[in-house]
């Protein structure tokens, strides 16, 4: 039993960070009708169960809420997880191309 206590908060990440807003986007409960009202509550929820569950690990829970909100609000993602992939090629690589970064 104590292994598994080890891999508790990662386990626990993962489910909320991946598997929740994996499951929440085949339901399709959230469509372009009522995103703006089902999509926010939903990634109210999905935060608020970070900090429940991630409260132990205070530090873990506020940079993941803080990279999820920042990722809900650039490419409309519920989770970092899902949203750096778009972050990247949609904000980050076309602004390097225009500033000559790249």
């Amino acid at each position: 039993m104590n292994q598994f206590q080890k891999y508790k908060p990662i386990a626990g990440w993962l489910v909320i960070n991946a598997l929740l807003p994996y499951l929440i986007r085949l339901s399709e409960v959230v469509t372009v009708g009522n995103s703006i009202y089902v999509g926010v509550l939903l990634m109210v929820l999905l935060q608020g169960l970070n900090y429940v569950l991630m409260r132990k690990h205070i530090e873990l829970a506020i940079a993941t809420i803080t990279l999820n909100v920042i990722g809900f609000v650039l490419v409309g993602y519920f989770s970092i997880v899902y949203a750096i992939y778009p972050i990247v090629k949609v904000i980050l690589l076309p602004l390097a191309y225009k500033t000559g970064a790249i």
